[in-house]
């Protein structure tokens, strides 16, 4: 597992829909899993194998999405300090919200690399 945060897209569904390649980093023990949300398929598969850290208290918090961004942005780069970080995303890691644009702007301040894993369903 490299060093900083690698940022897997979850897909549409379960696990069982993910490229080897993608699970084999979902499920190294050696980085810590964030997951944007634990209300999605994959993300609860994944709970049930390994321990998971989800970001839901951090839009139960948030009254703006930009705040809410920010503060799982904080949280992976943070985590990152420690070790390895895998940072898992409904979809696609690199379409949709604006989460993985805030994380790699506070990374890039930061010095974390950064990798995304462009999720390919099988």
């Amino acid at each position: 597992m490299r060093e900083g945060i690698t940022v897997v897209g979850l897909g549409p569904a379960g696990l069982d829909r993910l490229r080897p390649a993608d699970l084999a980093v979902l499920e190294d023990e050696r980085a810590e899993v964030i997951v944007r949300t634990a209300e999605h398929p994959a993300a609860a598969e994944l709970a049930a194998r390994r321990a998971i850290t989800a970001c839901d208290d951090l839009y139960q918090q948030g009254r703006e999405f930009d705040d809410v961004y920010d503060a799982i942005a904080a949280r992976v780069l943070d985590a990152a300090r420690s070790g390895p970080v895998v940072f898992a995303v409904p979809g696609s890691a690199v379409v949709g919200g604006s989460g993985g644009q805030s994380q790699q702007g506070q990374q890039g301040q930061q010095g974390q690399p950064m990798k995304i894993a462009l999720a390919q369903l099988s």
